[in-house]
Parts: C-alpha cells; sequence; structure tokens
C-alpha cells in the first residue's frame, strides 16, 4: 500500500476466490454509492451483466456452492441443493433443489454475456447426456423436455 497506494477494486477481485467475490456483492448495500441520477454500485454492477440485482446475488451465492462442490470432487446425481438460485420468471416452474436450476442458471448467464459459446456448451452437454443414456435424469430435477427449456433443440 505504500509503494502502490490505494488498491483498484478491479485488481483486488482479479485476485478473489468465487467466493469472496460472492460475499461482497451479497454484502453491499443496495443503495451503496447511490444518487438521484446515478445507481449505486449493487445495481451497476448487475445492469453491466444485464439482470437485476436480486438474480446476481442469488446466483453468484449459488453457483458458489456449485464451485464448491465440484471443487471437493463431490456427486451432483441426486443431491439436494441446500441454497437454490432464484430464478427468473419464465423459469420458476422449475424451482427444486436438484441440479437442474443450475444449468438455468448458467444458460441465462451465457446468454446474457457470451451468446454464441451456450450452444457449443449446450451440445456437449447433450453429447454427454446422449453417451450416458441409461441415467435416469428425473433425480437431478431434469423435465421431460429438458433440452427444449435449455434451447437445445
Amino acid at each position: 500500500m505504500d509503494h502502490y497506494g490505494n488498491l483498484p477494486v478491479w485488481a483486488a477481485v482479479a485476485v478473489m476466490s468465487f467466493g469472496t467475490l460472492s460475499q461482497l456483492y451479497g454484502n453491499l448495500r443496495h443503495d451503496a454509492g447511490s444518487t438521484a441520477d446515478h445507481p449505486g454500485v449493487y445495481d451497476a454492477v448487475a445492469d453491466a451483466f444485464g439482470m437485476r440485482a436480486i438474480y446476481l446475488k442469488s446466483w453468484l451465492h449459488h453457483l458458489t456452492t456449485v464451485r464448491n462442490i465440484a471443487g471437493h470432487h463431490d456427486r451432483f446425481y441426486n443431491r439436494v441443493m441446500a441454497i437454490r438460485p432464484r430464478l427468473l420468471t419464465r423459469d420458476a416452474r422449475y424451482q427444486c433443489d436438484k441440479g437442474f436450476p443450475t444449468l438455468l442458471v448458467i444458460k441465462n448467464i451465457y446468454e446474457l454475456s457470451w451468446p454464441a459459446r451456450w450452444a457449443d456448451l449446450g451440445g456437449e452437454l447433450t453429447d454427454i447426456i446422449g453417451s450416458h443414456s441409461s441415467v435416469e435424469l428425473r433425480p437431478m430435477g431434469f423435465p421431460g423436455d429438458w433440452e427444449r427449456v435449455l434451447d437445445l433443440d
């Protein structure tokens, strides 16, 4: 700090863990930095991703737990997700405590941030599921028309 001065927020965020980033965002006051003609940091960050802050906070929290599950080589199949994401109104009927809502969140993030990449990732998902056709998807909360729901058909 003596040599470089104050640390810019982009530099701090670049070295944060995903969990720390989620906590930082989740702990922001909703009106932090807001003025009559400028949204606060909480809303401005969400706006930069093209979504409402309430979804971004929820999705970051949920995806932190998903990352931790994966990072510890734990199982997803038939797992009860303790931290459930808030789903968009159009997706609300798929709300459950299984893995399928995670895919909806990832799909929505990709459609907002990298729309051209979702088709590739969705194709990989379809291939993986197809190569394990004997595995039942219902225990993960998948609806029968999951490919349509994820815009993969």
